[in-house]
């Protein structure tokens, strides 16, 4: 099985990301920052990046968790987190781990550090697998801070509640020897971030001035899966790259 975490970036570059997912064929996306209205996008924020996505791939299946929404030529537009599948989901929840849905935000002028996680079962024919996706609270400095523990701490509680194989994805805007990571750590899952020594997640149109030295997007796998192939794409899809996961349950 194949499973591809990405941060879309609203689907500034979707055509890139469709022309990855076609190649690789995923059964499982888990993305961070997608959008969905009823308008088409405007070239620059695309805000039905979801219905775009589900029109192109063959993945049937999806679970998406609006963090906020915003108002874009006299509609809706909602921006959150997003799960695809090639298989049936089931038990699908959302937690926020900081703050909590917020409607009618204005973009660029009020507070949009709510974050929120999702739990999904995936109902792969072989057993269930427990898929959690998750965009981290934001703050500049990617060691984070108290927020970043306290909503990662809150993560950690509710994944290690669950039962059977666990794969955690997302973009947790901290860098690998960040302190509140200590939480996650103490799962006992494999992060396969800093086992293959990933340097940085962030493609060469992130505006970080460091962003050659950081690596903020993750995928864990619990102790029960078997990971076949762990690599990070190079190919420009999003101001973050692409991580693909191939693996066996």
């Amino acid at each position: 099985m194949k499973l591809i975490q990405l941060n879309l970036w609203q689907g500034r570059l979707l055509l890139n990301t469709l022309e990855l997912m076609k190649q690789e064929q995923p059964d499982i996306l888990c993305l961070q920052e997608v959008t969905s209205s009823e308008v088409e996008g405007s070239g620059f924020l695309d805000t039905n990046s979801l219905q775009t996505l589900l029109k192109e791939l063959d993945l049937p299946n999806y679970f998406f968790s609006p963090r906020f929404s915003y108002q874009f030529m006299h509609t809706k537009a909602l921006y959150g987190n997003c799960v695809l599948s090639r298989y049936p989901i089931s038990n699908q929840e959302t937690r926020f781990t900081h703050g909590e849905f917020t409607e009618d935000i204005v973009l660029n002028k009020n507070n949009h550090s709510m974050s929120n996680a999702q739990f999904a079962v995936i109902k792969t024919g072989e057993m269930d697998l427990n898929v959690i996706n998750h965009h981290g609270y934001y703050q500049p400095n990617p060691v984070g801070n108290q927020t970043t523990a306290e909503s990662l701490q809150k993560l950690a509680d509710w994944v290690a509640e669950l039962s059977g194989p666990v794969i955690l994805a997302g973009d947790l805007n901290i860098w690998p020897k960040s302190p509140a990571l200590k939480s996650i750590d103490a799962l006992g899952l494999n992060n396969l971030t800093r086992e293959h020594a990933i340097r940085s997640t962030l493609s060469q149109v992130h505006g970080a001035p460091i962003k050659d030295e950081i690596a903020c997007d993750y995928i864990f796998t619990s102790r029960d899966i078997e990971v076949t192939d762990f690599h990070v794409s190079e190919k420009l899809v999003s101001d973050h790259k692409a991580l693909i996961l191939e693996f066996e349950l």
